[in-house]
């Protein structure tokens, strides 16, 4: 079992040394740490393999954003999260480009856990320094946007209010100007009476919801070249055409609402890791990867190019967002075609299928004809081409 070394700034005794008696239960998977001040922490980084830095934000005249910006410049790979209870509430908001992860303090043991199981499983994705270095330490990749984690806040009480979700989202008009503008496409055959965002939210479902938050948040890239923008509408609706296909046939296999919505939010966000190999500064590489980005091969491609596919780069940051194991699982293995010889339709083959159907890969389509037989592969064409909808004309 692989040792992960948490390092907490915190000056509050409470906490060290109930943060203590938790290491007792994990001493053969978790070492923790514990510094004072900036000094005592750099030097503690610099004589173990910190995985991990917790920062508490309530230690006096203690300057967090200038630790976290002397970490983020100076060890990119080490992941940083803060602990702030509600009084630092706005603090924590400011530091949201600075950090990965925030706990909530009176500390909740599973959700600290959670937080850096999350963080430690990343360590296992073979990603180039250099690319880690954008993603963690120079802000290529939008740490969670702050609706996004409002609306996660409020899905996570006991008892949700949907008017509280409504308000949420309301606090940006843009925001609620395109949620109610997927609401009205025919993509989603929402009725003609629905005409607030409330309704929206009650027809399409919190979950969903969320996820095209999020959607709308990560396509919203700006200063990006013309040809980077044109790449990303293909992208966009691709994705869509995907969630679509994906949802339709879990509604096929079963009548579980949940496992419809992972199909739904999986399809819709299974190439996020192609925008982030877009973001990388490096014109040459990137102009040959916007002209073979859509191949079935393009995963080889991007390893050529940028020594890491979309593929890995994409479960990295959907496990540093936090997002589900199934999820991921259904993200990472969208291009493994090992997965058909189980003949199983889990989400992940589900994702599979629905992205090869979506780009029309021939050699793939006579596989899955041979693993699931020609019927249900005739049944899942016809799906397909009945059920194609226009892409949603949202601006990139």
């Amino acid at each position: 079992m692989m040792l992960t070394n948490v390092l907490f700034v915190t000056a509050a005794l409470d906490t060290i040394k109930d943060l203590q008696k938790l290491q007792l239960d994990y001493n053969e998977s978790l070492a923790f740490f514990f510094a004072h001040s900036q000094a005592d922490a750099l030097k503690i980084i610099s004589e173990n393999n910190i995985t991990i830095v917790i920062s508490d934000l309530r230690i006096p005249k203690f300057n967090s954003q200038e630790f976290l910006s002397i970490l983020q410049d100076n060890f990119p790979k080490i992941f940083r999260v803060c602990l702030a209870s509600d009084n630092e509430k706005i603090k924590a908001i400011r530091l949201t480009k600075s950090i990965h992860r925030s706990v909530k303090i009176p500390l909740d043991h599973a959700d600290l856990l959670k937080t850096i199981n999350d963080l430690a499983k990343l360590m296992v994705y073979d990603l180039d320094a250099q690319l880690v270095e954008k993603i963690n330490g120079l802000g290529a990749i939008p740490i969670l946007p702050d609706i996004y984690l409002r609306l996660e806040k409020e899905l996570c009480r006991s008892t949700f209010s949907m008017n509280r979700i409504a308000e949420i989202i309301q606090a940006d008009p843009l925001m609620v100007a395109r949620i109610l503008h997927i609401a009205h496409s025919s993509f989603y055959n929402i009725p003609s009476g629905v005409t607030n965002l409330l309704q929206a939210i009650n027809f399409l479902g919190v979950n969903i919801v969320k996820t095209l938050v999020l959607y709308v948040k990560v396509f919203s890239l700006r200063d990006v070249s013309p040809e980077t923008r044109s790449v990303l509408k293909e992208i966009k609706t691709h994705s869509i055409h995907v969630a679509k296909f994906s949802k339709a046939m879990m509604e096929k296999e079963t009548n579980d609402k949940k496992m419809i919505e992972l199909a739904y939010i999986s399809g819709l966000i299974h190439d996020v890791g192609k925008i982030v190999l877009l973001q990388l500064n490096d014109k040459q590489k990137h102009s040959s990867y916007a002209q073979n980005i859509h191949s079935s091969n393009s995963h080889e491609m991007e390893q050529k190019l940028f020594g890491v596919s979309h593929i890995s780069v994409g479960s990295y940051i959907l496990r540093l967002w936090g997002f589900q194991d199934e999820i991921i699982e259904a993200v990472a293995r969208h291009h493994d075609s090992t997965i058909l010889e189980n003949k199983a339709l889990s989400l992940k083959e589900i994702v599979f299928i629905a992205n090869v159907f979506s780009y029309e890969f021939e050699e793939m389509s006579l596989r899955i004809s041979k693993s699931y037989g020609s019927d249900k592969f005739d049944q899942w064409d016809q799906l397909f081409k009945e059920d194609i909808r226009p892409g949603l004309n949202l601006p990139v």
